[in-house]
């Protein structure tokens, strides 16, 4: 869960980074920044009972590669401020 933890950071820092070279809209970082809350639902809700199987771990790496995919792509669409 601690790497799951570092590479939520990482995607903030990601975002943030878009945001200020204006790579990323206002829209787009609201977007982001929804589906990142989502991740860190999901990581939370799985760690409720204090252990995560790997079923959940899936699920969470999952969500996150899917969430970097989205990061990455808004970041070079054509779309700038």
């Amino acid at each position: 869960m601690q790497t799951d933890v570092q590479r939520n950071v990482n995607q903030q820092q990601r975002i943030a980074n878009g945001m200020k070279s204006g790579e990323l809209t206002n829209r787009e970082t609201g977007s982001l920044e929804r589906g990142q809350a989502h991740v860190d639902r999901r990581e939370a809700n799985a760690a409720a009972n204090g252990r995560v199987n790997a079923a959940e771990q899936g699920r969470i790496q999952r969500s996150e590669n899917r969430q970097s995919g989205r990061v990455y792509n808004k970041k070079h669409n054509a779309t700038t401020k």
